[in-house]
């Protein structure tokens, strides 16, 4: 497993991930996005294998890390493409979301 660990962290550039979601006013479906680049700091942690924390470096990464489904999230739905009901079942920090809306502020990474 390490050695597999090893090359994934060698050669992978870029993970991405998308979920469709009902679009608010309209028979159509918007795209949410996580994006993860891999740099040095995530390339460490899957060789290391510890996937759980890849998460936390997206949410501190800044921009050039990519974005989590969160902030993609709160993105959509502070535009108004989305609604409430349809994007919260999928957020995976529901409080910081919850505080994000009452506060009109958008997530970091």
């Amino acid at each position: 497993q390490s050695r597999v660990r090893s090359i994934l962290a060698s050669v992978v550039k870029c993970v991405a991930a998308q979920r469709l979601l009902p679009a608010a006013n309209e028979r159509k479906f918007v795209a949410a996005t996580e994006v993860l680049q891999f740099d040095e700091s995530v390339r460490e942690v899957v060789r290391s294998g510890s996937i759980e924390n890849l998460g936390l470096l997206l949410r501190l990464g800044g921009q050039n890390a990519g974005h989590s489904m969160d902030t993609s999230l709160l993105r959509l739905l502070h535009a108004g493409a989305v609604e409430f009901e349809s994007v919260f079942p999928y957020a995976a920090d529901k409080s910081m979301f919850l505080r994000s809306i009452g506060t009109g502020e958008m997530a970091h990474g």
